[in-house]
């Protein structure tokens, strides 16, 4: 039986039915405190402002938390994709 929340084994990628923010991945950064370069402060605004991610700010987070800035956008860009649908 297939489902929509399978693994494509040709590409070994997880395709899922649903999107989560990465204002969601940031916000658990922010309990597990792993930045360094911004302030709780100013991470909770970014939160509650949730701007799009671009370039610019996806190379920031990158920095601050090790994350690639490709994953940043490309969760942008997925979920805002599955919360127009």
């Amino acid at each position: 039986m297939t489902t929509k929340n399978e693994i494509n084994k040709d590409l070994n990628t997880y395709n899922p039915d649903y999107a989560v923010s990465p204002y969601d991945t940031l916000q658990e950064c922010i309990e597990l405190n792993a930045f360094g370069c911004y302030t709780k402060e100013e991470l909770s605004s970014l939160i509650e402002d949730s701007p799009p991610i671009d370039r610019d700010l996806a190379v920031d987070l990158e920095n601050c938390t090790g994350i690639t800035s490709e994953f940043w956008i490309n969760s942008w860009k997925n979920y805002k994709t599955k919360e127009v649908k």
